[in-house]
Parts: C-alpha cells; structure tokens; sequence
C-alpha cells in the first residue's frame, strides 16, 4: 500500500514537472528601442492673442526596466503580469511662430505602467502575446508668448494611458530569453492652465490666462532581454 502511494506522489510530481510551461515564474526584463512622443495640443489666452494648434511629435531612444510574473494553462495558453519604468527620450517636440513670438514645447515625462499579457504558445520555447494594461506620465507642456517680454510659465499634469501592443520571446536557455514588441499608449485629454504677463518687466504688468488643451500618445518598439528564476 505504501509502496502504491509512494508511486502515485511521484507520478504526480513528475506530471505536475512536465506540463510546466517553459516561462513559467517570477522574471526580470530589460529593453531597448525607439520611442515617438506625439502631443496634440491647443494654446490660447484670454486676451485673444497668439493662439496655437499643433501636432507635436518626437522619436528618439528609449529604454525599459521590467518585471512580472508568468503562468501556463493546458501546455498551450499563458497568462502574465508586469510592472515597469520607461527611461530615455522624454520631448514630444516644439514649435515656433512668427518668428519665436509664440511658442509650444512638450514632453512626456516619468512614464510607468503595469501590463497583462494574455498569451499562446507557438512552441514548447516560443511565446507570443498580447499586451494590454494602464501606463501613466507627466504631460509637461511649456507655452510662451515671449514678444515684448510676455511669457508663461511651464504647466504639468500627471495623466494616464490605456496600453495596447503584441510581442514575441523566445527562450534561449533554461532561464534566458530574448524577445520584441510593438505597444501604444494613448492619454487622456487634459486641461492646463497657468499665468503669464505682458510687459512683466514694465511699472504695470498685465496678468493673462493660458489654456493648454493636450492629447498625448506615445509608440513604443522594443528589443528584449529576460531572465526568467
């Protein structure tokens, strides 16, 4: 009896062994890549002057530290969870006008997010997926209307993204692997709003309201590296 029981444990062991996924764990991941910033953006005053529409865009370099955590379901299917922190480009571009008499800048700044990854296994050591999750950054947007010496000051908002994407890895060894993706993250509209002065260095400066209307997006392609424990 004992004998009979002590076969069927590691009979059970061995199974639960053999229909681990490959990427199964906790993992730690890091990525390199290109990044485009886009802004869409309004500026106006109250006092009618030197308003501006743009669409402002940036591409640049970009980097991203990650971890998470992964689990398969019937040798086929995965599921996994990240956090993560984006580091690199941050501009979103600029624009002039008449000669620098207006002006706009804008960047995305201190952007991190958590993801889900809902994927299949193509084979036993290759996996695909698709990202979705919540991302959040600063929208810092700097609009200026520096003729005769007015100017307005930079305005800045914390604003979260709905994330989107696919990628691909594919393990190398029992623990490393490598891998791409494509993702996309489109922000909210948002509303800024700061002061600036005509003539602020005249006996009597004229204070003026700025309006910012922003909608940001960023693009992200990455290449991968991860350790899976």
């Amino acid at each position: 009896m004992n004998k009979i029981l002590a076969v069927s444990i590691a009979s059970l062991f061995l199974s639960t062994v053999a229909n681990a996924a490959s990427f199964d764990g906790p993992y730690v991941q890091i990525g390199a890549g290109m990044v485009n910033n886009s802004t869409k953006a309004n500026i106006g005053d109250n006092t009618g002057f030197g308003a501006i529409s743009a669409d402002l865009s940036k591409d640049g370099a970009v980097g991203q530290i990650l971890g998470g955590y992964s689990h398969g379901f019937d040798n086929k299917f995965n599921l996994a969870a990240n956090i993560f922190y984006n580091f690199g480009e941050d501009k979103s571009g600029g624009l002039s006008l008449l000669g620098n008499a207006a002006t706009l800048d804008a960047k995305l700044k201190n952007v991190w997010g958590v993801s889900f990854e809902p994927g299949y296994y193509f084979s036993e050591n290759t996996l695909g997926y698709i990202k979705l999750g919540y991302q959040r950054g600063d929208v810092q947007l700097n609009g200026a209307l520096p003729l005769n010496g007015d100017y307005a000051s930079t305005q800045s908002k914390g604003v979260g993204a709905f994330l989107y994407g696919f990628g691909i890895k594919q393990l190398l060894t029992s623990n490393l692997y490598i891998g791409a993706e494509v993702s996309r993250a489109d922000y909210s509209n948002e509303s800024l709003s700061g002061t600036y002065y005509n003539n602020p260095q005249g006996t009597f400066p004229v204070p003026s309201t700025v309006s910012i209307k922003s909608e940001a997006t960023q693009t992200l392609g990455l290449v991968t590296l991860g350790y899976k424990f």
